[in-house]
């Protein structure tokens, strides 16, 4: 993949980014585990998992804190790890991997590396 080339999801498919402390996606603080979260691209989707981390993967909804195991997730969520706000978007960005979604082509991924 090139810089600024878009791709769909299908060339991301399977792969898994770790984040915490040690992984792909490094997040640093005394609230993040080694390996906090994964986020997984599967059937043009992107899942989010904690792995079992101790201060837990929160979404953040009407100012509420909800407690997220597993599941798919949108680009623009709004995500709490450990103790610090981030988007599955943002996230994505650490890797210099840019997420679209709009209705009509779905998600779409731009790569910024």
């Amino acid at each position: 993949m090139k810089k600024g080339e878009k791709v769909g999801v299908r060339e991301l498919e399977g792969q898994t980014f770790i984040v915490g402390r040690e992984g792909h996606i490094y997040i640093d603080g005394p609230a993040i585990s080694r390996q906090h979260a994964e986020i997984k691209f599967i059937d043009g989707r992107i899942r989010l998992r904690d792995l079992g981390s101790t201060n837990g993967v929160f979404l953040l909804r009407n100012r509420k804190l909800i407690p997220f195991q597993e599941g798919y997730v949108q680009p623009q969520q709004p995500l709490v790890i450990g103790n610090q706000k981030y988007t599955v978007k943002k996230l994505l960005e650490a890797l210099g991997i840019f997420t679209e979604y709009n209705d009509d082509d779905g998600l779409t991924i731009k790569v910024a590396k």
